[in-house]
């Protein structure tokens, strides 16, 4: 998540601050003063809050406690009871409460549970790291989904959608009916597509326009009414407020996932998450639109970090030759036959084109194979120089010899 995140484009100065000041860490650890060492114990390994993270079954705390797994279930409950009355009372916790409320409100009641610890964390003067963060949504998560719950509602994922956070009586049923439009969109379409093309594909959709009002405007209106953006709510929403409130709608697809270029496509296809080596020179050539040597592809392949696996020229240069979606158009340059590109000589190039074409000049030869070949216009100079298959005309023009 960047740091131009969407809170930090709509909140005001001082709700950014009550946002920027909310620690969840220091937050639990102050309400876990009213507990008992063995009651923080049990809440520490059980929800996975000490330095490592980890959550421990039932059973290994009742080992540690030399106590049954129901007792400590048992002990678990009060604790959950404890710390959800000393909440009541706690002002930080309360300003937070209030803001994220809020925050769901702005986006129609529901939130992909991701998407929204992580629009909160991001504005938060937690430490950068990996550890830190990963901490801290532990954390966020635990206050969401266990102290705060009549505020707001975690809801675990289906088929449909993933796991979201609510406000307790919102239906997801829109939520639900536009995850399956975006969904039908991408199988529609076949390929990755970015989240730009997405949404607007998704504005043509019938339920777009049936829905719009209350899936765009008034989220919009909700947000520009509380956190005080100084627009009026008459005026209609901007493309990126549309496209703020659509990516939330996008994060909570079930089955759809970005790439490592922020396409979005189904989950198992190999534009999303290549494992072979030729789909990742694929999804390397289409995302950089040009045809490359084979070199290059390898040193791209590796930046990208797909997973651990290290890419070797030779090895790439084998797939490329292989597979029949590359195409040799050049001294180790490749490129997708998607694209127009033709496998042989540039003397067989030339062939085809005439054969498709009739006569063409010089230019318009160069023209026509530089379209489908990576090559010098002096190498296809050269090749039209053969007369044992092509025929200059009297007017420059060029064609097949019988």
């Amino acid at each position: 998540m960047s740091d131009n995140t969407i809170l930090d484009k709509i909140l005001t100065q001082k709700h950014a601050d009550e946002i920027r000041a909310f620690n969840p860490i220091t937050v639990v650890d102050d309400l876990m003063k009213g507990l008992s060492e063995r009651e923080k114990t049990v809440i520490v390994d059980r929800f996975g809050l000490s330095n490592d993270g980890n959550r421990a079954t039932l059973e290994e705390i009742g080992t540690k406690l030399n106590v049954t797994r129901e007792r400590v279930r048992q002990i678990i409950k009060g604790v959950i009871t404890k710390l959800r009355d000393l909440q009541i009372g706690h002002e930080e916790i309360q300003r937070f409460t209030r803001i994220a409320e809020q925050l769901l409100q702005s986006f129609g009641g529901v939130l992909e549970k991701d998407f929204f610890t992580s629009e909160l964390l991001a504005l938060s003067e937690i430490a950068k790291t990996e550890l830190a963060r990963r901490r801290a949504t532990l954390y966020l998560e635990f206050v969401l989904n266990d102290i705060v719950i009549e505020a707001i509602e975690h809801r675990p994922a289906n088929k449909i959608r993933r796991a979201v956070y609510a406000i307790p009586g919102i239906d997801d049923k829109l939520l639900t009916t536009v995850v399956t439009e975006l969904v039908n969109i991408i199988n529609e379409a076949g390929e990755s597509l970015s989240e730009e093309e997405l949404i607007e594909r998704f504005k043509n959709r019938e339920v777009y326009n049936r829905t719009r009002s209350i899936l765009i405007d008034e989220p919009v209106r909700l947000a520009r009414e509380f956190f005080r953006t100084g627009v009026a709510a008459s005026i209609p929403s901007s493309m990126k407020e549309e496209a703020e409130v659509l990516c939330a709608y996008i994060a909570a697809a079930a089955t759809l996932e970005q790439n490592i270029f922020d396409e979005w496509g189904k989950r198992d296809w190999a534009m999303i998450h290549p494992k072979r080596m030729n789909d990742k020179i694929y999804l390397i050539l289409r995302h950089e639109e040009k045809p490359m040597h084979f070199v290059s592809i390898t040193e791209k392949i590796n930046a990208a970090l797909f997973d651990h696996k290290i890419a070797k020229s030779p090895s790439v240069h084998n797939e490329l030759i292989l597979d029949k979606r590359f195409v040799l158009v050049g001294r180790g340059i490749y490129a997708l036959k998607e694209w127009g590109f033709e496998r042989g000589t540039v003397a067989e190039v030339i062939t085809k084109i005439l054969r498709e074409s009739g006569e063409l000049t010089r230019e318009q030869m160069v023209e026509a194979v530089l379209q489908r070949r990576f090559v010098k216009k002096q190498t296809i100079h050269l090749a039209l120089m053969n007369r044992k298959l092509f025929a200059k005309h009297t007017d420059g023009r060029y064609v097949l010899v019988s």
